[in-house]
Formats: C-alpha cells, structure tokens, sequence
C-alpha cells in the first residue's frame, strides 16, 4: 500500500487550509466568492432543503458564485454589482465537449479561485474536496457546469490548459441538482509548475458555436463548492 503525507508547500496556502482563517488569505478571486461555515441549498427538483457544512471537522469552505437572497432576485436574476458584491466574471473562454452527445457547453458568466505558483513533483498529488449545486430546472439549453483546470506558468490558459477536469454539469444531475461532497485526486504524469484555477459558470449548448447571450442565461448561477485543497507526497 502507497502512503501519502501532506507537503507543507508554499504555494498551498498552509496558514489558511481549509479557509479556516473564514476568508481568501492566500487565494486568487474572481466574481462572486464567500467563505462559510453552513450553506442551505433547495434543489430546484426536490421541495426539502439541505444544510451543507464541511466535512472532517472543518469549520469552513469556499462558495464560487453564492446563490442566495443577497446575491439573487426572487426571479433568480443576479442582484447588481455593488462595493459589496463583486460582478460576475466572463467566462465565455471556457467551453468543454460532451463525449455522449457530442454537442458543446459554452460558458457565460461565473466564479473563480486560482492559486499561482504551485508546484506538484512527479509522483506527488492534488487532492481538494468539492460539491456542485445546480438552481436550474435542466430548461432549454441551459448547462452549468465546474470544471478545474491546470495551467503551466502562472497565465490562465481556457483553450489549452495543460490538464482540466470538468467536475460536474448540470444536465448530468437532473432530478437531483447536486452532487454531495466529492474527493477528488490529480497526480501529474510530470513535475508541475503553474496555476490551479477552479471555475463555475452558467452553461449553454450550443452545437459546435457560441450563441447570442441573453438575460435569462445569466439567471440562477450555479454553485461550486470547496471544501479542502492540499498536496500530499508519496
């Protein structure tokens, strides 16, 4: 059996995992982000609501693009920017293929955390824990999705990162809108050296070619949640 430790590394914020400190200390934000200690989520395909806390005795976790009365209207549009609440940020660069369908999601507006100067020896691995929730009822051609992506250097790459993971999209959880929390684990088949950038964002299918953005596209912006992100050596 393979025994991993965690590496104390500079680029992994080590005073603030787990955002124990309950705020960004040592991250990169873009759009709307918060750290919580609890987030209640109703699915918009089932009436009872859920508590989300962290998971393992933590005491709190990161929120990309909070849906709640604060940042969204009754009618799920986002609430305007204000010295309080950050804009949304495009993400319109991002777009990923699905393997079954064949057609494309095209990103529109959403939320990032990034952490630069991140170095993974070969062998070593990422390990973060993470949770989608979906506000969309699946109409249309809506698709919002998470992905984590991996970019050598420190200069976010969406067309070509060196290794992305699409996390989750709502069009794989209709009926349910949320994934629970996930562990998940990369291990680079190289040394690495570069960004690690997480994204949530309002989807549209789109066939093989972006289409016209409208207002209600941009409306109920899904969640990604984080809950732990570390290195661990073998």
């Amino acid at each position: 059996m393979v025994s991993f430790q965690w590496r104390n590394t500079m680029s992994i914020p080590s005073n603030n995992l787990g955002f124990r400190e309950g705020n960004f200390s040592g991250y990169g934000i873009l759009g709307r982000c918060a750290v919580v200690d609890k987030l209640c989520y109703q699915s918009p395909f089932q009436a009872r609501t859920i508590e989300i806390k962290p998971v393992g005795g933590g005491k709190f976790f990161a929120v990309l693009d909070p849906n709640n009365s604060k940042t969204v209207d009754n009618n799920g549009a986002r609430r305007p920017s204000s010295n309080n609440l950050n804009s949304p940020v495009n993400t319109t660069a991002y777009h990923f293929q699905d393997d079954f369908t064949g057609m494309t999601t095209f990103g529109i507006d959403g939320a990032i955390l990034e952490i630069p100067n991140v170095s993974i020896k070969q062998g070593d691995m990422l390990r973060f824990r993470w949770q989608f929730l979906g506000y969309d009822t699946i109409a249309g051609n809506l698709n919002d999705f998470a992905l984590f992506d991996a970019c050598h250097g420190n200069q976010a790459n969406p067309p070509k990162p060196c290794y992305r993971k699409v996390l989750a999209h709502a069009l794989d959880l209709s009926g349910t809108g949320n994934t629970g929390w996930i562990n998940w684990t990369w291990i680079p088949d190289h040394d690495f050296t570069g960004l690690l950038r997480w994204v949530v964002s309002n989807g549209v299918v789109s066939g093989n070619s972006p289409t016209a953005i409208t207002s209600s596209m941009k409306a109920r912006p899904s969640s990604l949640l984080i809950d732990m992100i570390k290195i661990e050596s073998a």
